[in-house]
């Protein structure tokens, strides 16, 4: 087993950053992008039920920067997980 802890390069800490302070699925919410590609978006509604949400412009935002961050796996607060990439 590999005793050093894995580190992330500049790109990664960036693109976790903004991830993390760009989510709003409550109030200063955050999200978390792990560097194996899981991400998890709490509360965030489901990408299943966005057309529902057409009008909602932070929904959208934060969904687009959950996405341009290419995470494998999203898991929810609720519900199953959803494999993306």
């Amino acid at each position: 087993m590999n005793d050093k802890p894995s580190r992330m390069d500049y790109r990664q800490h960036q693109a976790a950053r903004r991830l993390v302070h760009e989510c709003c699925n409550y109030d200063e919410g955050n999200c978390l992008l792990l560097d194996d590609g899981d991400c998890f978006v709490g509360d965030l509604e489901r990408r299943a039920v966005l057309e529902g949400y057409a009008e909602n412009l932070p929904l959208r935002r934060d969904w687009e920067t959950v996405l341009a961050s290419r995470p494998k796996r999203i898991f929810y607060a609720h519900g199953r997980e959803e494999v993306v990439f």
